[in-house]
């Protein structure tokens, strides 16, 4: 066809465009895939390498751990003894009577609405002590609901490993209305049984002044004490 409107009705065709690169983008990404989970693995030697440090780090690790959580429970222990040998002094003041202050192996009575006594036998406090009034000031009451007297504080039984002893063998003393130790000063150390010494670090002494005074001493025996 000729004339002015040919031109127009001849179709008009556009070079199509290649599908090539596209395709090869696609292998490209399919195989940078795989070579990705390729190396995601663990060969043998790194998984060597990697058992042989954790083991160096628990080998250093352990041994700090350990020490850690002793020296808490010798810090543990000499805080509660401390601080019950205040509150007995302390209430006995308050209260204008005596108070005692006992070793008890039978603390866990109170846990089943019983009621703990004065341990007769035995010379580890760590065994557990409670605290009770003593209107009468004796020296020999074991049962803190006698006579009208009132059981104040229990501190339950402890770590095995730890020993808590008088000098003199004592199992327990009173308070006067005046916060004094009715029996005078008494000694008492601390040690960690698998350590062997009072030259250890968790080796506590613990001297108690007649007027109920609590002072601790580390890595020292009970000639610490005055």
């Amino acid at each position: 066809m000729t004339g002015p409107f040919a031109s127009a009705l001849q179709p008009t065709l556009q070079p199509m465009e290649s599908t090539r690169p596209i395709v090869n983008e696609r292998l490209f990404a399919q195989g940078y895939v795989r070579l990705l989970c390729i190396n995601a693995g663990v060969t043998l030697i790194e998984l060597l390498v990697t058992i042989a440090v954790l083991s160096i780090i628990l080998a250093l690790g352990i041994p700090n751990l350990r020490e850690f959580l002793v020296r808490s429970q010798v810090g543990s222990i000499t805080a509660d003894f401390s601080n019950d040998i205040y509150r007995a002094r302390s209430e006995a003041i308050n209260r204008n009577s005596c108070t005692t202050i006992c070793m008890s192996a039978n603390t866990a009575n109170a846990i089943n609405g019983g009621t703990p006594t004065c341990a007769a036998a035995g010379d580890n406090w760590q065994a557990g002590w409670i605290i009770f009034s003593n209107p009468t000031c004796s020296a020999v009451l074991d049962d803190p609901t006698q006579n009208n007297n009132q059981l104040i504080s229990i501190r339950q039984g402890g770590n095995e490993q730890f020993t808590l002893t008088a000098a003199s063998g004592v199992r327990r003393f009173v308070f006067d209305s005046r916060g004094l130790v009715t029996a005078g000063a008494q000694n008492f150390t601390l040690a960690y049984g698998p350590d062997a010494g009072i030259s250890t670090q968790h080796f506590r002494s613990i001297c108690i002044s007649t007027a109920g005074r609590v002072n601790t001493k580390k890595n020292a025996g009970v000639g610490v004490c005055p």
